[in-house]
């Protein structure tokens, strides 16, 4: 068990991991879904964040929830990413959010924060 507290990149990533396992479960194992892809982008930002996070995301019931928790998370101090980074991690996330949004609507699933 890790007694040190969770760094911020680590809980955005693992924020990440986690929406795109829910990502992968709307692709249907369809490769060429957009929820696949979104799962890759969610996977690749990810471990630009933190390769391996030790944490666990809490349960949200949509991508775009988690991807708001990543991006909350990177607005906590801390000494990781480093500042010059964290604008361009931010960027990326703040537009898988939004992806994210218009996928859930055109699916017809709930959209925003939970």
């Amino acid at each position: 068990m890790n007694l040190l507290p969770a760094l911020p990149a680590d809980q955005a990533a693992a924020e990440l991991h986690a929406a795109a396992v829910l990502a992968d479960t709307r692709a249907h194992r369809d490769p060429f879904s957009p929820w696949t892809a979104l799962a890759a982008q969610l996977r690749l930002v990810a471990a630009g964040l933190h390769p391996a996070p030790a944490t666990l995301a809490p349960r949200r019931d949509t991508i775009a929830g988690h991807v708001a928790a990543a991006l909350e998370r990177l607005d906590t101090p801390g000494p990781e990413p480093a500042e010059e980074d964290a604008g361009l991690w931010r960027g990326h996330l703040t537009h898988l959010r939004e992806q994210a949004v218009r996928l859930d609507a055109a699916a017809g699933q709930p959209r925003g924060r939970s």
